[in-house]
């Protein structure tokens, strides 16, 4: 039942729900332990100190676990005081005549689920030679058998060959069970972590262009949208359209696997001109959008004359008699705008750079 040595907590990450939850599972059974067994067998109550004293340690460990503290270490010793705790009922209520040591699986499932397996072996382990030693020891007559439970004490122990089959069931059931819902545990683990890695692609796939990488529309509006609430509150934000010259003639001349890779670079050299906080996206076809966030006039007007060029050392590397160029339109955000307000500005600039024969940046009216 120990909480301790998760495989998050042993990384350094926050606890896991799992792990926590699973902690309580000790308060509870500590709890029980306190109130029911003594009113279950009163002759019990003499040793009741016991059971709160390993309540308070469980409580002692949940604190731990939320603290992030121990972790493997913290793990081996309160799941020794686990075995501890069982082995104590065991003895009391009668061990190899009752369904007592069944507390024992409950413990090994329990820690199969939170640590690593390392360390659950170890503590199946553990637990396998305390339940061996406490039946090997009432055998021999060294301690007495079910002392709280005068009627079963009065019996006395299964004869050793019943002993020695129980202990044997009980011991192999608790390797088997830890094995298996460890090994369960590590396939849903496994499965959990390549479902949130597919999530995480098909959600990138759904903010990202295919073929170049850079944000798609969708994207795009939604940042603009969000930029535009910024600047709403006093902030700045400019918008920037790309619109390439002469690309449709790449197409048709050179193939679209030629103009697919000029997408691509020019897609590339916008990323490389641009700051880590500007957003740049394919708008659609041959034409790109750059956002950028708390910038003036004159400080896009440099970024937009930057790209100009870059995007023309792009087409001139496919094409040096007849270079693909861009038309830049440059919109800075108004009162008015929503975000394919301020877009459809940007586009207008870029069409009228266009229209005086591209290659060169306008701006919005």
């Amino acid at each position: 039942m120990s909480g301790a040595g998760d495989r998050g907590g042993e990384r350094g990450g926050a606890p896991d729900d799992l792990v926590f939850r699973v902690g309580l599972a000790r308060l509870v059974f500590g709890a029980a332990a306190v109130v029911a067994v003594p009113l279950a067998y009163p002759t019990t109550s003499r040793v009741s100190w016991v059971y709160g004293a390993y309540l308070v340690l469980a409580l002692v460990e949940q604190l731990l676990i939320s603290r992030r503290v121990g972790s493997t270490h913290r793990s081996l010793v309160f799941g020794v005081i686990d075995g501890a705790m069982v082995t104590a009922l065991v003895h009391q209520l009668g061990s190899s005549g009752s369904v007592v040591p069944a507390l024992y699986l409950f413990a090994g499932v329990m820690n199969a689920l939170v640590i690593t397996p390392r360390v659950g072996l170890a503590l199946v382990s553990v637990y396998a030679a305390m339940y061996v030693g406490i039946v090997a020891a009432e055998q021999a007559r060294v301690v007495a058998y079910a002392p709280d439970v005068p009627w079963l004490s009065a019996l006395g122990p299964p004869s050793w060959r019943a002993a020695a089959i129980s202990a044997s069931l009980i011991v192999f059931l608790l390797f088997a069970s830890t094995y298996i819902v460890a090994r369960l545990h590590r396939v849903l683990r496994a499965r959990e972590a390549a479902l949130l890695e597919a999530n995480l692609r098909l959600e990138a796939l759904s903010v990202r262009d295919p073929l170049t990488g850079l944000f798609n529309r969708r994207r795009l509006l939604e940042e603009v949208e969000r930029q535009l609430a910024r600047a709403r509150r006093g902030a700045s934000v400019a918008v920037i359209m790309v619109d390439l010259d002469r690309f449709k003639r790449v197409n048709d001349e050179r193939g679209h696997l030629e103009g697919d890779r000029l997408l691509c670079e020019v897609a590339a050299a916008l990323s490389s001109s641009v700051r880590s906080t500007d957003v740049a996206a394919r708008y659609g076809g041959d034409e790109f959008v750059v956002v950028l966030p708390d910038t003036s006039v004159e400080q896009a007007s440099t970024v937009a004359a930057r790209i100009v060029a870059q995007v023309r050392a792009v087409g001139e590397l496919h094409d040096a008699a007849r270079p693909v160029t861009a038309s830049v339109g440059l919109a800075l955000a108004g009162p008015g705008d929503d975000a394919r307000r301020l877009v459809q500005r940007a586009d207008s600039a870029a069409y009228a750079a266009k229209r005086g024969g591209g290659d060169h940046l306008a701006l919005a009216a």
